[in-house]
């Protein structure tokens, strides 16, 4: 994935990548949640895929390619404790699959991505007021001029945030339900991030680990990967153009305190 890259973010994850085919026009038909099996908990290294780091081909073309989208950024829900099971064994030999209405009623999850894509507008439109409330604040009481590098940088996240409003809207009925792969820290946060870069996809699993009673001015954080032997199988369906030609699957895990 080379969205990483390509969009600035600042996580970049090593490793060998084995992606399995992907299953593309094949249909995940016949999902049934009445049976559970020791799957769900089971650890899941075949399925951890790091993206690979960026190759000198990429980082030339992160040089000459300045039309970028606004964001990489897609709808994805975490599949619900009672059909995990069957979601694993939908692609033990598959990284994804497309879903049907039907898929997506047994697995619980919407078919449609138009409603997540406006709870993320509403979101970000939200975000924009805060920014532009608070902006106008500090230049109201001189917190910050004209002159101050902060002012520029403040006007451009500000139009980026419009543009990637603007982004999302155009997603509106464009977007289909795939299963995928993914891998989470534990089997209790169900908070997923899905970004695309060309016909990639990456999933990463947000978690947060709580050590601060033992630093009480809250000096300390960070963020790490969950090694593999932690990790558990997720899967998850995310909202794509089309079918994604591979898979990478990543852990952010912040821990508060030491």
């Amino acid at each position: 994935m080379r969205s990483h890259l390509l969009i600035g973010a600042s996580l970049a994850a090593v490793g060998i990548v084995i992606c399995s085919g992907n299953a593309r026009g094949q249909s995940a038909r016949s999902f049934s949640t009445s049976s559970r099996s020791a799957i769900a908990g089971s650890v899941a290294s075949e399925w951890y895929r790091p993206e690979p780091p960026p190759s000198a081909g990429d980082i030339a073309e992160a040089g000459v390619r300045l039309l970028l989208p606004d964001t990489a950024s897609r709808p994805v829900q975490a599949v619900p404790a009672v059909a995990r099971d069957v979601a694993i064994s939908r692609l033990d030999n598959t990284e994804s699959l497309p879903l049907t209405p039907e898929d997506c009623n047994a697995l619980q999850v919407p078919f449609a991505a138009d409603d997540l894509i406006e709870v993320e507008i509403n979101r970000k439109r939200a975000e924009l007021t805060n920014t532009i409330r608070n902006f106008r604040r500090n230049v109201e009481n001189g917190s910050i001029s004209i002159s101050d590098p902060s002012y520029r940088a403040t006007e451009e996240a500000i139009a980026r945030m419009k543009k990637e409003i603007d982004y999302w809207k155009t997603l509106k009925g464009r977007l289909h339900p795939y299963l995928v792969r993914a891998i989470a820290a534990n089997d209790r946060d169900d908070d997923f991030y899905a970004s695309v870069w060309k016909d990639e996809v990456l999933i990463t699993h947000h978690s947060t680990m709580d050590k601060s009673a033992g630093d009480p001015m809250k000096q300390y954080a960070s963020i790490s990967s969950a090694p593999p032997s932690r990790m558990v199988k997720w899967p998850v369906v995310v909202y794509l153009e089309k079918a994604p030609a591979a898979v990478y699957t990543e852990i952010n895990v912040l821990t508060l305190g030491r």
